[in-house]
């Protein structure tokens, strides 16, 4: 089996990890911030830097795996390797029939509320049929893209990043400056427009973390860095300040806008009004374009996940219909089958994600819920780590995988303090899913007579490096 070469630099490590985190949801998310502390500006700040330490833990940890196991790229691998194939594979299905297309349905939503407020639509904002409509729209047209035409969906993904930096950083620079010259500013962090039920920084904190979500991306160019014991912690370190930084400069640009009991009050309608206000009409409208392109981008990430994740767990022979779902299009490359079982969960949980919007005044929150409920799929890796990892630093070996358990541990209480109930019914569905997923692995297991075939491997490798070249990103395999 060939080995991949070292051809990435400590620059590359660090626009890796930079680019996949920001993405849609610091623009979705900062308005929740702000509501959850009841508009106290020291508190929001405070949940952007724990959040932002939260991802650098948690991302350290698995590029101490990842150099730990150069051959073995991606989420299923490490936990393959660690802990064996049917750990994997639930870690897998999870991923394929809850994370992934949860995350493409909101952020198709997220694109679709903000072209709607863009174009001043009739019936758009939160739950607006325009809204919906418009989403379903682009959840086809991404997947239509991503399987007839993986390149372009390549294309588009390298643009998006580019675009993405633009609103963010003239509204972290240009913003603040304004804010301080008008003085908005100052009086934003002097004021606390309202009082909050429950803890406002668990609440914050958990807001905080679809925004920096997508780190566990960068561990599966590990084998492919140079001096990767020195260039991937100091890459990770450089950028997670860097996302942090503009995080929360964008956050005090924006909130520096307008008061801040105006911007909670106008919700993710405010963010245009924030762009507005600094840029104008006519440059706010157009900065806002590039917060919608970035919010498809996104989108685009995820789907492209998100109808390869099947792929790779028949290609890993843990699921019936190993040669149906494992099958590649000769014209496209592109594993069609598996790309309609996404697009089939997608549309799945853009139903419950509907019903959650309109019936359930958004507590089950999808765009929540699911990360913390695969970071605590993460907690037997750590604790793997500390137990075989013998010839691994000290503090690779305990450090880092200590102090990531007690990161999720903290994220698990987080999210009971704010969502209390809805955690236990998401429970019940995630405790289905599996069993569900279950029954599946153990009839393919007495199909195919194993759970995993070493010949495997390489395939996915393949898929991935066409999918890495066209600019895509890759998650499990």
């Amino acid at each position: 089996m060939q080995e991949l070469k070292k051809k990435y630099g400590l620059f590359t490590c660090i626009a890796m990890v930079a680019g996949i985190v920001i993405g849609s949801g610091v623009f979705f998310k900062a308005d929740d911030v702000l509501n959850a502390t009841g508009g106290n500006m020291w508190l929001s700040i405070s949940a952007w830097l724990v959040g932002g330490l939260v991802m650098l833990c948690l991302c350290y940890t698995f590029c101490v795996i990842a150099a730990k196991h150069p051959n073995s790229p991606g989420l299923m691998g490490y936990a393959d390797d660690l802990i064996g194939s049917k750990f994997s594979y639930f870690i897998g299905w999870f991923w394929t029939t809850i994370y992934a297309p949860c995350m493409v349905a909101v952020v198709c939503w997220i694109s679709a509320m903000y072209t709607t407020t863009l174009l001043d639509l009739p019936d758009g904002g939160y739950i607006g049929a325009a809204t919906w409509t418009i989403a379903i729209g682009y959840m086809v047209l991404l997947y239509a893209i991503n399987t007839l035409a993986p390149k372009v969906a390549g294309k588009f993904q390298v643009s998006a990043l580019v675009v993405k930096l633009v609103p963010l950083l003239l509204m972290a620079i240009i913003g603040t400056i304004v804010g301080l010259a008008k003085g908005t500013t100052m009086d934003n962090f002097g004021t606390v427009t309202a009082e909050v039920d429950g803890n406002p920084f668990f609440k914050a904190i958990i807001a905080c973390l679809f925004a920096y979500d997508g780190w566990i991306i960068v561990t599966s160019i590990v084998p492919e860095i140079k001096n990767a014991k020195r260039n991937v912690p100091l890459g990770l370190l450089i950028a997670a300040i860097i996302v942090v930084g503009v995080y929360i400069l964008y956050f005090v640009g924006m909130t520096s806008s307008l008061n801040v009991g105006v911007l909670m009050e106008a919700g993710d309608v405010g963010t245009q009004n924030a762009f507005s206000q600094i840029f104008s009409s006519m440059g706010g409208t157009l900065l806002f374009v590039f917060v919608v392109v970035s919010c498809l981008g996104t989108a685009n990430g995820m789907m492209m996940s998100s109808t390869r994740s099947m792929y790779s767990l028949a290609q890993k022979r843990m699921c019936v219909g190993q040669g149906t779902f494992g099958h590649i299009s000769p014209h496209t490359n592109v594993p069609t089958n598996s790309s309609v079982i996404g697009l089939v969960m997608s549309a799945m949980w853009f139903v419950v994600w509907y019903f959650s919007m309109t019936r359930w005044d958004g507590e089950f929150d999808i765009s929540e819920l699911p990360i913390v409920f695969l970071y605590v799929m993460f907690l037997p890796i750590f604790v793997a780590m500390m137990i075989k990892y013998k010839d691994v630093h000290w503090f690779n070996r305990f450090v880092a995988p200590i102090v990531s358990i007690g990161c999720v541990i903290f994220l698990v209480i987080a999210l009971i303090s704010k969502h209390q109930m809805y955690v236990l019914w998401f429970t019940v569905v995630f405790v289905g899913m599996q069993l569900i997923g279950w029954l599946l692995l153990y009839y393919g297991k007495k199909i195919h007579g194993s759970y995993c075939v070493e010949e495997s491997t390489d395939q996915i490798r393949d898929l991935n490096d066409e999918i890495a070249n066209d600019g895509g990103k890759w998650i499990v395999d």
